[in-house]
């Protein structure tokens, strides 16, 4: 029992070493001599048939170089820092697929998010364990704007990461400029279903909206029923008395005129 024991330990343990190996001859980050200006000003025809007549850092395909995915410091002096999607998620700035956050952190967070506890990042020590340069009560913040480039083809766009400083949408990769602040782009997730809620809620006021109409529409079509019946009703009922009257009065003429008779005869 002990021998395998042992056995499905040491199995266990080797799994281990052959994941951190696979991790390790993966590059994560990588330093380039490119920087924001280089790949913001970047537009060129270039065809290829391999990725060797590419640039370092850029695949052929479809006959073109096509750029991969760099993360730029608004700093000539900073070069750039081509990520391995495999590894990171372009939008959260979240490891995917790591227990543990590669030193420098790319997550990057701005003050006040880190003051009220809305932003955390791997725990920083100094300044050097942050991506941005600057780690503020243990969480990397950003002390000057970082884009996320992704090459399309022939030219590479670049759009700032999430709480950077921005003036309009277009400038962030969520294209959600919030206080002058790039936000993450689950609130744009958040927003679309409050969006979705807003849609529903309308549909539901138009739903009740029109049933109480046609409740009231229902009600007052009765009423007026009742007072047709009520009014025809009433108008039988005094043809009724008008033909009561008439035959009255037809009588009393009758009477009338036979009494007339009577009073003639005798006076005969």
């Amino acid at each position: 029992m002990n021998k395998m024991y042992k056995s499905i330990s040491l199995l266990f343990l080797l799994l281990l070493i052959d994941k951190s190996i696979s991790d390790n001859n993966n590059t994560i980050i990588e330093t380039t001599n490119y920087t924001l200006s280089y790949f913001q000003n970047f537009n060129s025809t270039t065809s290829c048939k391999t990725s060797n007549d590419c640039l370092p850092g850029a695949n052929c395909s479809t006959g073109k170089c096509n750029f991969g995915t760099f993360w730029c410091k608004e700093d000539e002096n900073e070069k750039c820092i081509m990520i391995n999607d495999k590894y990171y998620n372009e939008y959260n700035e979240i490891s995917k697929d790591l227990n543990n956050e590669p030193k420098p952190f790319l997550t990057t967070c701005n003050i006040d998010n880190i003051d009220n506890g809305k932003c955390k990042t791997p725990k920083c020590l100094e300044n050097s364990d942050c991506y941005s340069n600057l780690c503020y009560n243990n969480n990397c913040m950003a002390d000057r704007n970082v884009y996320y480039c992704k090459g399309n083809f022939n030219q590479v766009n670049c759009k700032k990461q999430s709480y950077m400083s921005c003036n309009d949408n277009s400038e962030c990769l969520s294209l959600i400029c919030t206080e002058g602040i790039c936000q993450p782009q689950e609130q744009k997730s958040n927003m679309k279903y409050l969006i979705y809620i807003i849609i529903l809620l309308f549909i539901l006021c138009v739903a009740l909206f029109d049933y109480f109409w046609k409740v009231k529409s229902k009600k007052g079509k009765k009423e007026k029923e009742k007072e047709r019946e009520k009014e025809e009703k009433m108008f039988e009922e005094k043809i009724i008395i008008e033909g009561k009257k008439e035959i009255k009065r037809n009588k009393e003429d009758k009477d009338n005129t036979k009494n007339k008779e009577k009073i003639e005869i005798k006076n005969i």
